[in-house]
């Protein structure tokens, strides 16, 4: 500290603020831009010792040693991670998607949603999920709104303990999470390879049907509808 008392306030201030508008870059990050860019030394000593509470909160905890041993669930129902993930067609829209897994059995499901509404995300969950492989004993999912109110409340009817992740913490949903994106780059080659260009002039119609592919059963498992009237369960084996 006594060291940066030479570092003038505006110096600081600009340091501070070139690392916020640049998306909270890394210590060793910072430091090469400014090098690169010729910064002044001191901006560059300070940026070196620079103490952001924003990626504070945002690293990771270091490894720490556990009171108790943990177990790691086996068995299908023990504990399922639920998320919400985005997925986009050729054209480049977006849609929603309720991603399941089995933490025992790694067991991955997914569905179409048309809203966040947590009364219409709990029913999801319930016909897709809970009616194929039954009620599970914990479900672990995170801070979004449709977790809240009407999906907690069809938690507790049934007896199912939720632990919900904190907050700027993936890790605590770590298995969701890469599954989720497993999910997504699925769908991804799924739609391309429904996508066969041609050199021949299409109608604006026969674009758009092409854009929107009906799937079989292949990867993906859809109701033989397009992705924007999908009402039937997407199932990732």
């Amino acid at each position: 500290e006594r060291e940066m008392e030479d570092v003038p306030v505006d110096v600081r201030r600009m340091v501070q603020m070139a690392h916020e508008r640049l998306g909270h870059l890394r210590t060793t990050t910072l430091v090469r831009m400014l090098k690169i860019s010729g910064a002044r030394p001191d901006a560059i000593k300070y940026a070196k010792v620079l103490d952001c509470s924003v990626c504070n909160e945002r690293q990771a905890p270091e490894r720490a040693n556990k009171t108790t041993a943990s177990v790691r669930p086996y068995g299908l129902g023990h504990l399922v991670q639920v998320d919400l993930k985005f997925v986009r067609d050729m054209a480049g829209k977006a849609y929603a998607a309720l991603s399941v897994i089995c933490a025992g059995t790694t067991l991955h499901g997914a569905c179409l949603v048309k809203t966040k509404n947590p009364r219409y995300v709990a029913r999801k969950f319930i016909r897709h999920w809970a009616c194929k492989y039954g009620m599970p004993s914990t479900i672990v999912h995170d801070q979004g709104g449709e977790f809240e109110k009407e999906f907690i409340a069809v938690l507790e009817e049934h007896s199912i303990q939720a632990e919900v992740t904190g907050s700027h913490a993936g890790w605590q949903l770590a298995l969701g999470e890469r599954h989720g994106q497993i999910l997504g780059e699925a769908w991804t080659a799924a739609v391309t390879a429904h996508l066969k260009p041609s050199s021949v002039d299409l109608s604006v119609n026969e674009k758009k049907r092409r854009l929107r592919p009906n799937f079989k059963y292949t990867v993906l498992r859809c109701s033989n509808q397009n992705f924007g009237k999908n009402k039937g369960g997407v199932n990732l084996s």
